[in-house]
C-alpha cells in the first residue's frame, strides 16, 4: 500500500483473509481497497464482515454503506449509515444520507432535512456548494404549481407538445444547478473488468474516498 501498488495489496489482504477469516483489520484493508477500485460488492462482503466482528466499529459500518450506495442499494446504505451515526456524529454520512434520499429514493422532505443538517454541521466545499444548490431546487419544485393534465387533442400531431422552459417545469433546471455529483479530487482507477458506461451513458459517480488502512494487528 505505502508503495502504491494497490492491486497488490488487494490481492495480499485477500490471502490475508483466506487464513484468518476473522481479522478484522484484514478485512477492512481488503475492503477499503475494493471500495478504491469501485469494486462494491467484494467491499459490502469485506465491510460486512467486519461489522460482525465488531459491531461497535464506525469505520466498518461507515464505509459498508458506502459500499452499498455504490450497489444502487439506497434503503440499505441508509440503514448502514444510520447505524454509524448512533456510534459517532459525521457530516460526511449525513451528506450521503441526503444524496441517497434526493437521487435514488426522490424523498425530497428528507433529502432537504439531510442537507440542511449537512450545512448546519459545517459541511465543507465542495459539498456544501451541492448541497446548498440541491436545497434550492427542492425550495423550487415546492413552490412550482402542479403540472396541469394535457388534452391529448390539444398536443398537436403525433400527440406531444412543446415542453414549458420555465420555473413552472419540474424538468427545468437553471445553469449551475445539475444534479451532476461532485466526484473525489483523485478518482481511483476502475477494476480490472469493469464494465464501461455505453455511449451517451453518464459515468456512475465514485464513492467518497476510501479510509486509511486500520493499523496493522488493530
Amino acid at each position: 500500500m505505502k508503495n502504491e501498488d494497490r492491486r497488490a495489496a488487494l490481492g495480499m489482504f485477500r490471502k490475508a483473509v483466506e487464513l484468518d477469516p476473522n481479522c478484522f483489520s484484514c478485512n477492512m484493508n481488503s475492503g477499503a481497497v475494493s471500495l478504491a477500485f469501485r469494486d462494491y460488492k467484494a467491499a459490502d462482503a469485506s465491510f460486512t464482515k467486519a461489522t460482525q466482528l465488531e459491531p461497535t466499529s464506525f469505520e466498518a459500518h461507515l464505509h459498508r454503506a458506502f459500499a452499498l450506495q455504490g450497489e444502487k442499494k439506497g434503503k440499505e446504505a441508509l440503514a448502514s449509515f444510520e447505524r454509524a451515526l448512533t456510534l459517532r456524529k459525521d457530516a460526511e454520512a449525513v451528506f450521503q444520507m441526503a444524496e441517497i434520499h434526493y437521487l435514488e429514493l426522490k424523498d425530497l422532505p428528507k433529502a432537504e432535512v439531510g442537507y440542511k443538517d449537512y450545512l448546519a454541521m459545517g459541511g465543507e466545499l465542495p459539498r456544501k456548494q451541492l448541497a446548498e444548490q440541491r436545497l434550492q431546487i427542492i425550495e423550487m419544485k415546492k413552490k412550482a404549481p402542479a403540472a396541469a393534465p394535457v388534452d391529448d387533442k390539444k398536443k398537436g400531431v403525433g400527440g406531444t407538445g412543446a415542453k414549458a422552459k420555465d420555473a413552472g417545469d419540474l424538468n427545468f433546471i437553471p445553469e449551475g444547478t445539475g444534479d451532476e455529483a461532485v466526484a473525489p479530487d483523485a478518482a481511483a482507477p476502475a477494476p480490472e473488468g469493469a464494465a464501461t458506461p455505453a455511449a451517451g451513458e453518464a459515468p456512475k459517480p465514485p464513492p467518497p474516498p476510501a479510509p486509511p488502512p486500520p493499523p496493522a494487528g488493530k
